[in-house]
């Protein structure tokens, strides 16, 4: 392996550690350690689609901090490498899961969170 793609896969792989520490970090440092499931109370439809919203938002919440993070650490242009890199990811697991059910997914559409990330390191 030449220093040049050795320096290449550090610097993408320094990126994708710092969105997912990053992302992880922000569910800890918003109080999102509370189950979005505890914080609606009881099982029923209205409380799960509840749930639901609640924890698309704390995703979406948790992408931005990584977001910052990585432009505060390593600079927009890393950061935005990281960011393309993250939502390659989310789209090839959309490819070999399926994409997620919109009525059921706990997650955001990629396409959301694409648009979240994209806001915080370009506002």
């Amino acid at each position: 392996m030449t220093g040049q793609l050795r320096d290449v896969q550090n610097r993408y792989g320094l990126a994708i550690c710092t969105y997912v520490f990053g992302h992880e970090y922000g569910h800890f440092a918003l109080g999102h350690l509370l189950s979005a499931s505890a914080a609606v109370g009881a099982d029923n439809a209205v409380t799960d689609r509840a749930r639901l919203n609640i924890s698309r938002l704390q995703e979406l919440e948790a992408d931005s901090v990584a977001v910052s993070m990585a432009n505060t650490l390593l600079g927009r242009t890393l950061a935005a490498q990281g960011l393309f890199l993250n939502t390659t990811l989310l789209l090839a697991t959309e490819k070999v899961v399926g994409p997620s059910d919109p009525y059921t997914s706990d997650h955001p559409y990629w396409k959301d969170r694409l648009h979240v990330m994209l806001d915080t390191l370009y506002p």
